[in-house]
């Protein structure tokens, strides 16, 4: 008989009263690259039960031999409301430095109950600002997509694709401008 054992470290950083959920970081290979995954809001997930959403998230990180997954939210807030939280950008920004890849899989943001156009504007400018200061450090940039444009939430995963997208690319998904002088590597 062979026995193999595995295991999965969880560390989630919370604010201080416990009402905002930053990184949801879930390590099963210290000696492998890690993905920061930028979604929309948290879940329920505690670090023992997981939501379906990032169980499907944490399968496709193992399943492109991925040791390591910070998952990251536009929006920190728990109670589902959304409001833009300065503070959650140096949580984005510190995984963001710490991940050879970027995954973006935060969803339309359209329909009910999600946030106003303007906030919406708002936040995703925001990460563009966080992506544009790691351009030339050798980050691979990535969308979960079912239809090769609109970014999806790995809520399902029948047909999810994870799509390689060059910085100018990510940047045109964002609504920003293409940086003058890229070449449009990956």
């Amino acid at each position: 008989m062979a026995n193999k054992e595995s295991y999965v470290n969880t560390n989630i950083t919370y604010s201080e009263d416990w009402t905002k959920r930053y990184i949801l970081d879930v390590c099963w290979n210290q000696n492998s690259s890690a993905t920061t995954v930028v979604m929309l809001r948290p879940s329920t997930s505690n670090g023992i039960t997981f939501d379906r959403t990032v169980n499907n998230c944490l399968d496709i990180m193992q399943s492109r031999n991925c040791g390591r997954t910070y998952i990251v939210n536009l929006f920190c807030n728990l109670t589902g409301s959304y409001e833009d939280f300065q503070e959650n950008w140096k949580y984005i920004n510190e995984c963001v430095k710490n991940s050879s890849d970027i995954i973006l899989a935060y969803g339309a943001m359209s329909g009910k109950n999600r946030p106003s156009k303007a906030l919406k504007s708002k936040v995703i400018h925001e990460l563009a600002d966080v992506l544009k200061a790691y351009k030339n450090c050798n980050k691979s940039f990535y969308i979960l997509s079912k239809n090769d444009k609109t970014i999806c939430v790995p809520t399902i995963i029948k047909d999810v694709k994870i799509e390689s997208r060059t910085f100018d690319e990510i940047l045109e998904l964002l609504g920003e401008k293409r940086e003058s002088g890229d070449n449009g590597q990956k």
